[in-house]
């Protein structure tokens, strides 16, 4: 128990002596100052790497940004131009069913004017089929009648005719002939 009771008597000595000694011989001071020079000196090599990086990843995301904006003006370019191409579409499609509609009314008024006129073509081939077909019918009946009436005639003028009067008939008809004929 002396050794115990002289080393903290030891004890409180050194630790009353260096409590009345001068600030910088303790070790909390030079553990202080070691601290301070470690910060100091590792600080700005320290900042400047930590900025370094910093700034870097700032340009990655910075590029990034300017990437995601570049992207999104091509996107809204592309977006109108689809948009002007559909509307382009739209009215190219109009266009085409108004053109159709047109030509497909065109089609349906000269079709029924081709077929007006081959009614009228065929009613006035008709016609003339009937009107050959009653000038036919005529002259036919005509001719039967001329047959008839010179049969009839025939018989008549065999009956009254002699034979010397037929002579004379023929003779007159041949000078009367050239006469008939100028």
């Amino acid at each position: 128990m002396i050794a115990t009771a002289a080393a903290a008597e030891a004890a409180e000595q050194g630790a009353e002596a260096a409590h009345h000694a001068a600030f910088y011989a303790t070790g909390h001071f030079w553990v202080g100052v070691g601290i301070v020079l470690t910060v100091a000196l590792v600080y700005k090599p320290l900042m400047r790497a930590i900025t370094a990086a910093l700034d870097v990843r700032a340009q990655r995301v910075q590029d990034r940004l300017d990437e995601a904006e570049r992207l999104r003006q091509e996107a809204r370019d592309i977006l109108e131009e689809n948009r002007r191409r559909q509307e382009e579409a739209r009215k190219e499609a109009e266009d085409i069913v108004e053109t159709a509609k047109a030509e497909a009314e065109n089609a349906r008024q000269r079709g029924y004017q081709e077929l007006e006129e081959a009614l009228a073509r065929r009613e006035r081939q008709m016609q003339d089929r009937i009107s050959q077909a009653e000038t036919d019918a005529m002259n036919a009946v005509r001719n039967r009648a001329v047959e008839i009436a010179a049969a009839a005639t025939e018989e008549v003028l065999s009956r009254q005719m002699t034979a010397q009067k037929g002579n004379a008939l023929i003779d007159k008809a041949i000078q009367e002939l050239p006469a008939q004929l100028h």
